[in-house]
């Protein structure tokens, strides 16, 4: 049969979507789009399959070709594309930081290729019923049809029974457009008498804390972010209200914002609350709570910290210094670790750490005999400073362990996710010189280095009680070791 024969027998004969994912989903799971077109009884027939990211250029990023099952072809992408994303290290995000790395958009476009007989040449076809590449645009549903997925690198559980990941996990319209399952999160904190209820917790002036959403074109997140500070005597002392959404451009399809003190700390911000033209710290010795609302396109969602304090550990300070200098001692450690939905989320426990350390060494033995000099008589002796076993490598590792204070049943579920996680941080303490004044402590504290250091999580236990009340408190017990282990020599 001649090519334009074969062409015309297949006119308009095109492939069609039986299933495919929803259009925002995760990629630890399964995403397979299924298709069948009259051509798969064809010889040699493959389905070809290209996959784009708009947002990095006009080529495909791959290609695949897979072979029909029965009467329909089948592709499950989530691997492939999963490849094409990184967890972000957002930690020190200030204001607001997109990202079309730790999620991105794809375009998947299908076509087919067969012959007229198993020696005969291939000809490639668009999907469409002609002869071309692949120009067949794969839809995500619900309706309207999308012809771009987005894809986070979330765990989409298969207790959910769906190869979809639901829709309350990441849109504000099921309640919290927060990315975390943070149970101190899931509470809308709300106004009353004079106060914010029911917000995150306590928070130490050099915490860095960022929270993550789904945003793009199709206003699946929150729209505005507004923050606000208040000093000591609950007076508003700084506010910032952010647009976002639908203002960035080109449109990304994750957002984080650095909501913790620390993030807020690294900037000097106009006092735009009061008359006069003072900057303003976060972290000088004047706030106790900071909130944040998240004006989405249905609703509100708040959240806040109010301030923490380590004042309870006993250690030696210069008594010119503030009080809230003992915010400063040792025995907190911070962690921050890429949760369940692939993005980070923070935690503290404030009890002291203890430190181990392993010591591995490598040695050879040398012949004690001096053969270089056994040509004289005196040389003929041994040397008591010579060695026989001498070591050419040692290393050293420290392992840490912290013990958590007792949580409830819903925090132990989520810091599970922490010992599960593929990357965990801690941020390092923060070490003053106490030998400073009062006048000069904040601005001492402006210049220490505070940052995150990779650690990987060698073990976890948990022990559990219960209390008058017959509820299970948990108590988790974590090791680790840093991830940047010591330079031999």
């Amino acid at each position: 049969m001649q090519l334009h024969q074969l062409e015309e027998q297949y006119h308009n004969m095109a492939l069609s979507i039986v299933s495919s994912p929803d259009r925002v989903n995760a990629t630890t799971n399964n995403l397979p789009i299924v298709v069948t077109s009259p051509s798969m009884s064809m010889a040699q027939y493959r389905l070809v399959t290209e996959i784009y990211i708009p947002q990095r250029g006009s080529a495909p990023v791959t290609t695949i070709k897979t072979f029909p099952s029965a009467s329909v072809g089948m592709i499950d992408i989530a691997r492939v594309c999963s490849q094409y994303l990184t967890y972000d290290n957002a930690m020190y995000a200030t204001g607001s930081q997109y990202s079309n790395t730790n999620a991105a958009y794809f375009r998947v476009v299908m076509g087919e290729e067969y012959s007229t007989s198993p020696s005969s040449s291939i000809v490639s076809y668009n999907g469409l019923g002609a002869v071309g590449n692949p120009a067949f645009s794969a839809s995500f549903g619900p309706a309207p049809t999308q012809e771009e997925l987005l894809l986070v690198p979330a765990v989409n559980e298969y207790s959910n029974l769906s190869y979809n990941w639901p829709t309350a996990s990441w849109n504000e319209n099921g309640g919290n457009p927060l990315l975390t399952n943070n149970p101190a999160y899931q509470t809308d904190a709300f106004w009353t008498n004079g106060n914010w209820d029911n917000l995150i917790g306590e928070a130490f002036s050099y915490d860095y804390e960022t929270v993550s959403a789904v945003t793009d074109a199709f206003d699946t997140g929150f729209a505005f972010v507004n923050a606000r500070l208040y000093d000591e005597n609950g007076t508003l002392v700084y506010r910032n209200d952010t647009s976002y959404g639908d203002s960035q451009s080109p449109l990304a399809p994750l957002i984080h914002v650095g909501i913790g003190p620390a993030n807020l700390s690294s900037s000097n911000f106009p006092n735009t609350i009061n008359a006069n033209s003072a900057s303003y710290y976060i972290d000088d010795n004047a706030w106790s709570r900071i909130t944040y609302e998240f004006e989405g396109f249905s609703g509100n969602y708040n959240i806040g910290f109010t301030q923490q304090s380590c004042s309870f550990y006993d250690q030696e300070i210069d008594s010119s210094i503030p009080s809230k200098a003992t915010d400063f001692i040792k025995g907190r450690t911070r962690f921050a670790f890429i949760n369940k939905f692939g993005v980070m989320d923070y935690y503290n426990v404030v009890n002291p750490i203890k430190k181990t350390s392993r010591i591995t060494r490598k040695n050879y033995v040398k012949p004690q005999l001096p053969w270089q000099n056994m040509s004289t008589t005196s040389g003929a002796v041994f040397n008591t400073n010579s060695r026989g076993k001498d070591d050419y490598y040692t290393t050293y590792i420290d392992n840490f362990s912290v013990t958590t204070d007792y949580m409830d049943t819903a925090t132990s579920d989520w810091l599970r996710e922490l010992i599960e996680s593929p990357s965990v941080f801690i941020q390092n303490e923060a070490i003053v010189n106490q030998n400073v004044d009062a006048a000069d402590f904040y601005t001492e504290r402006r210049t220490i280095p505070n940052g995150f250091a990779p650690i990987n999580i060698k073990n976890a236990s948990y022990t559990w009680k219960t209390n008058k009340f017959s509820q299970k408190l948990f108590q988790y017990d974590l090791n680790w070791e840093m991830s940047n282990v010591n330079i031999g020599r």
